[in-house]
């Protein structure tokens, strides 16, 4: 188990009826953060909480994700570094 908390970016709890839930624990004992709704002891632990509603989850993957103006400047940016390097390195 271990090698597959270590695989995952986020652990997504989308259960709204639980006594644990373990895998809680278990993601964040390998370094795994976790994304959950208030459900069993989740909130007990350092969790990215939402209300447990589609839009909460939402809102809470929008604030993970970078703008999408912001990805396309950052993707120029990178893409004319490498064409650069790649020049340099041709000569």
């Amino acid at each position: 188990m271990p090698d597959f908390y270590r695989g995952l970016d986020y652990l997504f709890i989308l259960s709204d009826m639980e006594g644990g839930p373990v895998p809680v624990q278990e993601a964040l004992a390998m370094g795994t953060p976790v994304i959950a709704p208030d459900v069993g002891y989740a909130w007990d632990y350092p969790v990215l909480r939402y209300d447990g509603t589609f839009d909460g989850l939402a809102r809470v993957l929008a604030a993970l994700t970078p703008p999408a103006d912001a990805w396309a400047r950052e993707s120029r940016r990178l893409h004319a570094f490498l064409a650069r390097v790649h020049r340099g390195m041709a000569r």
